[in-house]
């Protein structure tokens, strides 16, 4: 059987990706329909609470859920056992695609090239650059979702 989709809005704390998700599903719905596919959501990220993420993450079957999009914070490099834990959590089941943030929607900081270099590694990444609002987030995150769902 072929692996189940999980997506990862990807940036680090208070980058954005918390405002991206509430313009995706226009508020704070637990699911969006992608090309007639139900895409389950969850808002919290890694950063926020690690235990329960671990747990939510543990209980995904692809069978059952076979696409979901999960915020993600990259603390892949230097490896962050917490992080590296989660995504090899998921990938036994999935594969994995990571919409990235490249840039912070508040401070303009950039998300570094060697945490960029590690999602590649992992799986297919796109970098949305720049600031934009986030509505114009959203919009371009549905589309690689539809190419990928």
């Amino acid at each position: 059987m072929a692996k189940q989709r999980a997506f990862f809005i990807v940036g680090h704390e208070d980058w954005g990706k918390s405002w991206t998700l509430r313009a995706l599903t226009g508020g704070l719905h637990r699911s969006v329909t992608i090309n007639g596919r139900k895409v389950q959501i969850k808002r919290m990220s890694n950063d926020d609470k690690f235990t329960q993420r671990r747990v939510w993450l543990s209980k995904r079957r692809a069978a059952k859920h076979p696409r979901f999009l999960a915020a993600f914070c990259p603390k892949l490099v230097p490896p962050d056992d917490s992080a590296k834990m989660l995504i090899d959590i998921v990938r036994r089941q999935y594969t994995l695609y990571f919409w990235v943030l490249e840039r912070s929607q508040k401070s303009g900081s950039l998300m570094p090239r060697a945490e960029i270099g590690a999602m590649r590694t992992l799986g297919t990444v796109r970098l949305f650059p720049g600031r934009a609002t986030p509505a114009t987030r959203a919009t371009d995150l549905r589309k690689f979702l539809g190419m990928h769902v």
